[in-house]
């Protein structure tokens, strides 16, 4: 397993949080592309983990049991990633059903502050005081995420020690 995985769920996690702690905020987007990354990362480890779209979840079982992945790993849900990357074809589907000709997209703040758009109509959303993204009223707790790599990280490198393996 790539450490890669890794440092990109750290480096996109820690753009994030430096944005979010500046004073010069201008544009939801810096933050946007450190989620991007970071969920880009927890995506690629999910494929060492199980496969794309768990198509090799049997075969890779020896690896997550010695790395003691349990079976709710917050890893295993790309939703999320998948709503970014395929962005485009969001935008269709909800082209095709919206009941309204507007959207919220890239809001960072409580969901609560958001008033006259709820469901399909809100894209990109992260709360950073309880470190969650949504997407069309699916949350995805990033805390769960940063908490389960973190600990991925440190047992991948020790399991590769005994293997004798380097990153």
């Amino acid at each position: 397993m790539s450490m890669h995985g890794f440092a990109m769920v750290d480096a996109g996690l820690r753009r994030i949080y430096a944005n979010l702690h500046s004073f010069k905020i201008v544009s939801s987007e810096p933050v946007w592309l450190g989620m991007h990354v970071a969920l880009a990362g927890a995506g690629n480890v999910a494929k060492a983990l199980w496969g794309s779209g768990g198509k090799k979840s049997a075969k890779r079982l020896v690896l997550r049991e010695s790395l003691g992945v349990k079976e709710d790993s917050p890893l295993q849900d790309t939703d999320l990633r998948n709503h970014i990357e395929h962005f485009d074809e969001r935008l269709e589907r909800w082209w095709e059903s919206a009941e309204r000709n507007h959207f919220v997209d890239g809001f960072i703040g409580a969901k609560d502050q958001m008033q006259g758009a709820s469901g399909q109509d809100l894209f990109r959303m992260y709360d950073p005081e309880i470190a969650t993204a949504y997407f069309w009223d699916e949350a995805f707790p990033l805390a769960d995420v940063q908490k389960e790599v973190s600990r991925l990280q440190v047992r991948a490198l020790t399991e590769s020690r005994k293997r004798d393996v380097t990153f």
